[in-house]
């Protein structure tokens, strides 16, 4: 969570992976991720700046 990142906590990917059933929901899903991706990724980016380390260069 976004509490961690002041005690350090550098923001990772992580990955799961998982069988869904129905293909129709797998599909939502499936879609769902590919739009939320770009935003994980900003939000990554964000919050490295606020990391309590000093930013090298």
């Amino acid at each position: 969570g976004e509490h961690k990142i002041p005690r350090g906590f550098e923001p990772i990917e992580t990955y799961s992976e998982h069988w869904i059933a129905n293909e129709g929901f797998a599909q939502a899903i499936a879609d769902f991720l590919q739009k939320e991706r770009p935003h994980i990724k900003s939000f990554q980016e964000e919050a490295r700046q606020l990391l309590p380390f000093k930013q090298a260069g």
